[in-house]
């Protein structure tokens, strides 16, 4: 599948149902167009979606804040990239006008973190999984259902808003929520280590058309309809985009930013931290989750334990295009991240039955995994 350009036809099916169903029919229409006609300016999709066709009783498809708001719900939730358009794609302008333009600018959108949207519940069986024994599986999971539903948070927002959902009933500076807190700050510092989630891009509000002068603050999105939730004839993109300060495009007023970054009202353009899941980090535990349990059905399970630390030592968050991310490690390397004993068997961990171990999946014909080269061992992933 080309990741760069237009998608094939059943790729943008299946993104359309899953488009559909977490945003709507708007929603869905603009990133459609993006995913199969290839990156667009924003005046490229005005002529698309706010230009009226010919006829006596033609109408636009979208207005132009529609089409505004259905972008900036996608950019939310990672899933319209943003950059310049390239040099040989623009226009020779004079020298002295192409100081004073900005440059243009156009979306993308990602046909991965469209088909990751089912998988969220699985992201958070692994986190439990890798994370698990560190007691704190309840925050975690919250934490990661936050940034899932809103698709960016600032660590004050996400912090506030597992609180609120933790305890509905309590306030914000309430002494019972000083340990939750502390517990939640401490989920959130192990997230941020695993790197399963990572900082967003800030988006500047003028790439949008927003003035920068705005006396209010830009509102947060709001969180996609929940299934099976009808909407009220006229309602629009009220329960699937995001709305302006003071009664915008769509008459919710929520404080915050959630898509420029932090702003306060009326004060300069300082700007804060967005965290986001980070996509390529679940793709790539899901690859090793599967090699280690081939190697675990193939061997047994102290051979899947050794694979799964072999894999950590690689220190990826995601595989090169090719497949393949080959590090070396030595049998030590390995040993000093082992338990004191198997789990099969509860047999002590030596250096030699670890050794053993290697040297078996180096031999395996259905399991190469290792090879020796002057004493070190390289997981050959691209084969897999």
């Amino acid at each position: 599948m080309n990741r760069h350009g237009p998608h094939r036809r059943h790729h943008c099916e299946v993104a359309r149902q899953i488009l559909v169903g977490d945003f709507g029919d708007v929603v869905a229409k603009v990133c459609l167009r993006l995913l199969s006609h290839g990156p667009a300016t924003l005046p490229e999709l005005y002529n698309v979606f706010c230009r009226p066709a010919p006829g006596p009783k033609a109408a636009p498809v979208l207005t132009k804040m529609k089409l505004r708001d259905s972008l900036l719900v996608l950019a939310q939730h990672n899933i319209v990239r943003f950059g310049a358009k390239a040099e040989k794609e623009v226009k020779k302008r004079p020298v002295a006008e192409d100081m004073r333009r900005p440059p243009i600018i156009q979306y993308e959108a990602s046909i991965d973190e469209i088909l990751a949207r089912p998988l969220f519940p699985r992201m958070l069986l692994i986190v439990r999984h890798r994370l698990g024994e560190l007691g704190l599986e309840r925050e975690m999971h919250l934490l990661l259902q936050q940034l899932m539903l809103w698709g960016r948070l600032s660590s004050e927002r996400l912090m506030e808003n597992t609180l609120k959902e933790m305890n509905p009933d309590l306030a914000a500076d309430a002494p019972e929520l000083t340990d939750e807190s502390r517990q939640l700050h401490g989920a959130l510092s192990q997230l941020q280590k695993a790197r399963f989630i990572v900082q967003s891009e800030v988006m500047l509000p003028s790439l949008f058309g927003i003035d920068e002068g705005l006396s209010e603050p830009l509102a947060m999105m709001v969180p996609p309809a929940a299934k099976g939730k009808r909407k009220r004839k006229g309602e629009g993109l009220a329960s699937e985009a995001m709305a302006y300060g003071g009664g915008g495009a769509m008459g919710i007023n929520t404080p915050l930013v959630g898509i420029v970054g932090g702003r306060a009202a009326g004060g300069g353009a300082g700007t804060s931290v967005l965290w986001r899941v980070h996509l390529n980090r679940f793709v790539t535990e899901f690859k090793h989750m599967a090699i280690e349990r081939m190697v675990g059905n193939q061997i047994n399970e102290n051979a899947e334990l050794l694979v799964r630390l072999a894999l950590g030592l690689t220190g990826a968050d995601s595989m090169a295009d090719s497949g393949a991310y080959e590090e070396l490690f030595t049998v030590d390397d390995l040993k000093a991240r082992c338990p004191a004993r198997f789990p099969s068997d509860e047999e002590p961990v030596t250096w030699e039955k670890v050794c053993n171990y290697l040297d078996v999946m180096c031999q395996d014909p259905m399991c190469e995994m290792a090879s020796t080269l002057n004493g070190k061992y390289v997981l050959k992933l691209g084969e897999l």
